[in-house]
């Protein structure tokens, strides 16, 4: 299929951002020109919260064609990751967890932080993932239930130099790299005071990006593509799908059917069969890219030349079904902390936090009830979404602890 350039006039500055795209799949919206390289986005309602180095900026993205930078907070040492959730963002800050509230997103301001090395976090419930290199602290679980007085309240090694980390369930998913050789450690954080080593996946060319999104892992893994780890059994992961990415692959994102992959380039693949994900589309970025977010049919996309990208799938809507209404119906029912359902064969149930983030996936069959888990659902209001081939249904949930 024939590909062509394309350009957007980036107001805030002036400068013309130049990529090439299958303009029937991805288009370039909007862009916004960081004060310093761009590190890390995590994206919360209408809010693009971007780690450059030097701190933490918050973008208004509720326009997509023109973001708007609202606010920042200078750190010290070098911002990294960032995860938000709820009115509060963490941010690893190499040196230590800096805990920032974001309710006033004009005026961000750390409000508690823990000094312990961290590559890269990742929040469930009441608990912050922090994952480190091998010869600093490894892995920690940090209490943030009390966000101006953080605790570090387990740990266990970590095989090397820690590159991402995703937390699903009770397990949290950590790669690493060093001289192009690591792999894939999954720990057990059932008990947070006491995680352990569940298993390893070894990973040729060292991986550096993991999304976990139901029984699977999607890795991106440097020089060697996207690989597809089964993880249904946490103590023995194993490959079952692989696709070629051109140039690096540093980060990945999972969002409905799709997973995105970036690095030099923005890589849209359709991961319907986990063991066959095909690349539908790319885009070339002036840069190279360390970080990818998404939320329906918009990818944020870190970028060291250009700052911060979005791009819209155009293919989004085709994961949308058509009404049937001889479907036979998805029955759902929600209790305090439980969800009643009955579904014809397996579906799919995802959880989404009010301010629409995804927390959690997994399989479910027949007829069942589902518990809020603690560790994954702090208290809040959350919104269920069960499809299954037959159809599908959506259903509110109150979790009280």
């Amino acid at each position: 299929m024939k590909r062509f350039a394309f350009a957007i006039l980036v107001m805030a500055s002036f400068t013309r951002i130049t990529v090439r795209a299958d303009f029937t799949n991805l288009e370039l919206t909007g862009a916004y020109p960081t004060s310093g390289i761009p590190h890390s986005v995590h994206v919360s309602d209408i809010y693009a919260y971007v780690t450059d180095g030097s701190g933490l900026q918050v973008i208004d993205v509720s326009v997509p064609q023109e973001p708007q930078a609202v606010g920042s907070c200078p750190l010290e040492g070098m911002a990294l990751d960032v995860f938000v959730s709820g009115n509060v963002a963490y941010v690893a800050n190499l040196s230590k967890l800096s805990i920032i509230d974001v309710s006033e997103p004009s005026n961000p301001r750390i409000i508690g932080s823990c000094n312990i090395s961290a590559n890269n976090v990742h929040v469930a419930g009441s608990y912050a993932y922090v994952s480190a290199n091998a010869w600093d602290n490894g892995f920690s679980v940090v209490d943030i239930s009390s966000p101006n007085n953080p605790c570090e309240v387990g740990s266990c090694e970590n095989t090397s130099w820690a590159t991402d980390i995703y937390v699903s369930g009770s397990y949290a998913y950590i790669t690493s790299s060093y001289m192009d050789k690591g792999g894939l450690q999954i720990i057990d954080v059932s008990t947070p005071s006491n995680p352990r080593e569940e298993g390893y996946f070894s990973a040729p060319s060292g991986p550096t990006g993991i999304c976990v999104c139901v029984s699977y892992a999607y890795v991106a893994n440097h020089s060697s593509g996207l690989r597809v780890v089964d993880v249904t059994r946490p103590e023995k992961p194993q490959e079952i799908g692989f696709c070629g990415i051109s140039g690096d692959a540093d980060a990945v994102y999972v969002s409905g059917k799709f997973a995105y992959v970036v690095g030099d380039e923005l890589s849209m693949l359709d991961i319907s069969t986990p063991s066959s994900p095909k690349k539908v589309d790319f885009c070339t970025i002036p840069g190279h890219s360390g970080s990818v977010f998404a939320v329906g049919p918009y990818v944020y996309v870190t970028d060291s030349e250009s700052g911060l990208l979005i791009f819209k799938n155009l293919l989004w809507g085709d994961i949308e079904e058509d009404p049937d209404s001889t479907v036979p119906p998805i029955l759902l029912a929600a209790t305090l902390n439980r969800l009643s359902y009955e579904v014809q064969g397996e579906a799919l149930l995802t959880v989404y936090s009010s301010d629409g983030r995804k927390m959690l996936e997994e399989r479910v069959v027949g007829k069942e009830t589902w518990a809020a888990p603690k560790a994954a659902l702090p208290q809040g209001v959350y919104f269920t979404r069960v499809v299954s081939e037959e159809g599908r249904a959506t259903c509110k949930v109150i979790v009280l602890h």
